[in-house]
């Protein structure tokens, strides 16, 4: 899968809700994996993060986009998405420890 495909699925405004856009998401963490981070950089820019409804996938978005930022040596750009990430991590714990046994 190339840039394009990112950029492909992620067409239309300039900030786009992740609703449909699981694929858009794994191109993205496609091209961190393939080392392209300024071209997931761009693309993960273009998330707006505060859409998306599952604690899961804002925790993913803000981890890969910290992640990304490191990696482009950009540390102190990374840390609010990681932060924001180990918060959400947090929450889903707390909400998983109320609803089942597993945390005891």
């Amino acid at each position: 899968m190339s840039s394009d495909d990112c950029s492909t699925a992620n067409a239309g405004p300039a900030r786009r809700q992740i609703g449909g856009g699981r694929r858009a998401l794994r191109s993205c963490y496609s091209l961190y994996q393939r080392d392209q981070y300024s071209a997931a950089d761009t693309e993960l820019k273009r998330i707006d993060i505060e859409s998306i409804a599952l604690a899961a996938e804002r925790y993913r978005v803000s981890i890969l986009h910290g992640n990304t930022l490191r990696m482009l040596g950009q540390a102190e750009a990374a840390l609010p998405f990681l932060e924001r990430g180990l918060d959400l991590a947090h929450e889903m714990r707390m909400k998983c420890a109320v609803c089942t046994p597993c945390f005891g």
